[in-house]
C-alpha cells in the first residue's frame, strides 16, 4: 500500500520526489484542514532540521 522513499538523490530530485508525493497527497482531497495537514507533515520529513535553531 505504502512505499518508503528516501531523499538521498540529487537535491532536484529530491524535490521532484517531493512534489510528485504531495500531488499524491492532495489528489481527491478537498478538505482544506486536510491537505495542509498532510503538507506540513511532508515538509517535516523532506526538510532536514526543520524545528533546529543553529548557527
Amino acid at each position: 500500500m505504502f512505499q518508503t522513499e528516501q531523499y538521498n538523490e540529487s537535491k532536484e530530485q529530491n524535490y521532484e520526489l517531493a512534489i510528485r508525493q504531495l500531488q499524491a497527497l492532495l489528489e481527491g482531497e478537498s478538505d482544506v484542514i486536510a491537505n495542509l495537514s498532510n503538507t506540513s507533515a511532508l515538509l517535516n520529513q523532506f526538510l532536514n532540521n526543520i524545528n533546529c535553531l543553529s548557527e
